[in-house]
């Protein structure tokens, strides 16, 4: 009896893996193509949760909005264009707001475990607005303590917005959430009008991550040297789990930015689910070996 109990288990456990890995062997993705043009932010997902935006939207000066913009050849590819404007007058005349378009990959059960790749496409319309692109924690993503990781686009303009980052069309990883030095420079540098695809691989169980940055199409350059720590607040890495990704412009007086946005996706690293089921169906094997 005891045997076939442990039979049953093993053959649920094996069940169960088998159905994580079908289930996350499908990426969640959005190409933002299932939206009308001139749809503004927020609004439903194709792969995720409602893409929000920034609480501080203002009509013709922080916004997202669904337009056509060239992409892989075919200029009716359909992108997010987040808009970041200088105000001249009330009530924010010196534009300390930023615009953000953020998702979560989950509606809830944030993964607390595994390996998970989260890729955008990014056409930057500029070199002197700085934006960032973050992995967040949980539901959590606006305040600095459910900051995973961020890679910075900076700007010939200066980068008030990233301190510790020197002025120019630099990229930047994010190291902390103090107000001095919390970034630090790559030798990566970017252009304006060009599409660029930035990859974080996170581990979730040690709270490391690997960035990526290269041209839309091209090989990868890694900017991190190797598995690096989540961003820390106060020396402590605070995030418990993974949620999704946000985008935001600089909340610095007079560093406007826009962006295109594409191609935003998620899926777990291949290793981490060949994991999950070897270990369940090596179980099974050996139940099986006991029994006979």
């Amino acid at each position: 009896m005891k045997g076939i109990l442990c039979l049953l288990a093993a053959i649920c456990l094996a069940a169960a893996s088998i159905a994580a890995l079908a289930a996350e062997t499908i990426p969640q993705s959005d190409n933002f193509e299932g939206y009308a043009l001139g749809t503004y932010a927020p609004f439903v997902s194709n792969g995720f949760t409602t893409w929000g935006d920034s609480a501080t939207t203002l009509s013709g000066y922080r916004y997202t909005v669904i337009e056509n913009a060239e992409l892989d050849g075919n200029p009716n590819n359909q992108v997010a264009h987040i808009v970041d404007k200088n105000e001249y007058t009330a009530p924010n005349s010196n534009n300390n707001k930023n615009a953000h378009l953020r998702t979560n990959f989950w509606a809830s059960n944030w993964p607390t475990y595994g390996v998970r790749d989260v890729s955008a496409d990014i056409c930057p319309l500029q070199t002197n607005g700085p934006f960032k692109v973050t992995i967040t924690n949980g539901s959590g993503w606006t305040s600095a303590g459910n900051w995973i990781a961020s890679v910075a686009f900076g700007s010939t303009a200066g980068n008030t917005f990233f301190p510790g980052m020197t002025t120019g069309s630099k990229i930047g990883l994010q190291k902390t959430t103090a107000s001095t030095n919390a970034w630090t420079n790559t030798t990566y540098t970017y252009s304006a009008n060009t599409w660029y695809t930035v990859k974080f691989s996170i581990d979730v169980d040690n709270k490391t991550y690997r960035a990526y940055i290269g041209q839309h199409g091209g090989d990868l350059t890694e900017l991190t040297s190797g598995w690096t720590s989540w961003v820390t607040t106060n020396g402590v890495v605070t995030p418990s789990s993974m949620g999704g990704i946000y985008f935001a412009t600089s909340n610095k007086a007079n560093e406007e930015a826009e962006l295109l946005v594409d191609n935003v996706s998620v899926t777990p690293e291949p290793s981490s689910l060949l994991a999950l089921a070897t270990g369940a169906l090596g179980l099974l094997g050996l139940v099986r070996r006991r029994r006979s």
